[in-house]
């Protein structure tokens, strides 16, 4: 959950490596939503400038416009579980609210897998087992970096082989190694 808010929220999600989906087993969406959606409302959003500061503001008007656009792309097919329509700063500058999705349906959406909103927006989805966690994996047509979190080497081995052609890394890890890992992106 930790490593979730970082990459929403560190360069306002604005990495070519960020979380966008968010894939946990189907008995684990609701708690992950709950418990990603109370660290991002302690986010204080602003100036980078101050202290208690911990996300700043989009490049650009243009690119606030885009991550709005494909946000707005994403809702046709996800529900907005976080995130708010009020633009932090008063609507000033390239502030906006980091937003989390929630797709109830992600063998039914197409969006949630390949639109990427280059901001702090990303989407959890259930899976029902492996395979239909690897196949959501692969919907996204390819990445940069995906994460699987997991203490069994079968489940990482099955998860390498049938994800590995689609992603550029895929990072693994456990609750007994995260303190020491680098992290996802």
């Amino acid at each position: 959950v930790k490593e979730i808010v970082r990459e929403m929220t560190v360069k306002a999600g604005q990495k070519c490596t960020a979380i966008r989906r968010i894939i946990a087993p189907e008995m684990m969406v609701q708690p992950v939503i709950d418990a990603v959606s109370a660290r991002l409302s302690k986010t204080v959003i602003g100036d980078p400038r101050a202290a208690e500061t911990r996300m700043g503001a989009l490049v650009s008007a243009a690119q606030k416009r885009d991550v709005l656009e494909k946000a707005a792309l994403i809702a046709s097919e996800a529900e907005r579980v976080f995130g708010t329509d009020d633009l932090p700063m008063g609507g000033q500058g390239g502030f906006v609210s980091p937003m989390l999705f929630h797709c109830a349906d992600p063998d039914a959406a197409q969006r949630v897998h390949d639109t990427e909103a280059f901001g702090p927006v990303s989407t959890v989805m259930g899976y029902r087992g492996l395979d239909h966690a690897v196949a959501l994996a692969n919907r996204g047509g390819g990445s940069l970096v995906t994460s699987l979190v997991t203490r069994d080497g079968d489940v990482a081995r099955q998860v390498v082989l049938g994800a590995g052609a689609w992603h550029g890394r895929i990072y693994i890890n456990n609750a007994d190694s995260m303190a020491e890992a680098t992290g996802h992106g």
